[in-house]
Order: C-alpha cells, then sequence, then structure tokens
C-alpha cells in the first residue's frame, strides 16, 4: 500500500474502492459522474470497473486547484488516467458540482459519486437538484452519513448542517432510497423512488 498522504482518500482504510467497483460492474452504468476528485482513488476505481465492463463513461469534476482546502491537481489527475489507460473510459474537468449539474439533461444519469466537503446542508440542496437528471434505475452514492462523520471537527468549526438531518428531509425520503455503510468515513448509497 501506497503512503498515506494528507489528502489521500478516506475511503481507503475500508476498501472502499471494492464497493465502488462492485457497483459498477453489477449496474454495468453508461453514464457516470463523480463530484469531488481530490487524488482519483474512487474514480479511478469507477472507471477500471467501467473498462472491465467495456461500457460506459465517467466524468470526473473537481475544481482541482482551485478549490480552497483538501485539493488535488488537475494535471496530476489526468497523468493517472493516461497512466491507467483509462482515456476511453474517464474525463476529468474543471467545475463546480452545482453549475455542471444545471448543464445536464433530465434522466440521462446512471450512476453518480458525490463527495465534496458533504454537510446536511450541500446534500439537501443537491439531492433536489439532481433528481431529474436521475434515470429510475440510478445510483446516487454520497461520502457521509453515519453518527461518526458527522461528528468531523470541521462541521462544528464552520457551523455546518451535520449529514443526518438529509434523512430527515421531507423532499428526500419521499424520492431516495437509501442505506449507508457506517465504517468512517461511511458511504450513503441512495435510489430513486
Amino acid at each position: 500500500m501506497k503512503n498515506k498522504t494528507k489528502t489521500d482518500s478516506s475511503y481507503r482504510k475500508n476498501n472502499y474502492d471494492s464497493l465502488f467497483s462492485s457497483l459498477i460492474k453489477i449496474y454495468k452504468p453508461s453514464i457516470c459522474y463523480e463530484f469531488g476528485v481530490l487524488n482519483g482513488y474512487s474514480a479511478l476505481s469507477i472507471a477500471k470497473a467501467l473498462r472491465y465492463n467495456k461500457k460506459g463513461h465517467l466524468y470526473a469534476c473537481d475544481l482541482f486547484e482551485n478549490y480552497e482546502f483538501n485539493k488535488s491537481n488537475f494535471s496530476d489527475f489526468n497523468k493517472k488516467i493516461i497512466n491507467n489507460k483509462l482515456q476511453k473510459y474517464c474525463t476529468a474537468e474543471k467545475i463546480n458540482a452545482f453549475d455542471k449539474v444545471k448543464e445536464m439533461e433530465d434522466n440521462s444519469i446512471d450512476f453518480i459519486h458525490f463527495d465534496i466537503s458533504n454537510d446536511g446542508e450541500k446534500l439537501i440542496n443537491f439531492a433536489k437538484l439532481i433528481l431529474p437528471k436521475l434515470k429510475k434505475s440510478a445510483v446516487f452514492i454520497f461520502e457521509g452519513g453515519s453518527a461518526e462523520r458527522d461528528k468531523v471537527e470541521w462541521i462544528k468549526k464552520y457551523n455546518k448542517l451535520p449529514i443526518n438531518h438529509l434523512f430527515k428531509d421531507k423532499f428526500f425520503l419521499e424520492n431516495y432510497n437509501y442505506y449507508t455503510f457506517e465504517p468512517f468515513p461511511s458511504l450513503t448509497i441512495c435510489s430513486k423512488r
């Protein structure tokens, strides 16, 4: 295993790459998006599974160098795509997640992974915005959802709404089924009702 850096994926500890890979291999999505790439841990797992399926494409969207907190380098991520021979299955784009969603066609997305310093308010807003863009059988995954994840230091420091508030939101409950994998940082998998 490579040395973990400060901005390495918190998913690595629990091998969440296997979960991403399995979901892609089972659902066989065509159009996939990831919002929040960091160093590419989940994006590369998704793209490799698409290659295994011999179908589908991942659009990996992030602010990269323009993000104020944990960030990655757009050029470095593109090199990872090339080094892993994933150009046919993955395209990186430097863009804000909410701006990108506004560009998407309704009923066009099969799979989304959302991980942009998630908090409850951000997720409630994103869940509302993305719903019409998702196909009926789409998978929507986001980082967080466990009680442990809601206790991260920056949620309190910046007075952010904990993610568990999403699970009390009327719109979310009426429109999504969900299941949370608890091991930190946790992953919540959603589908349209």
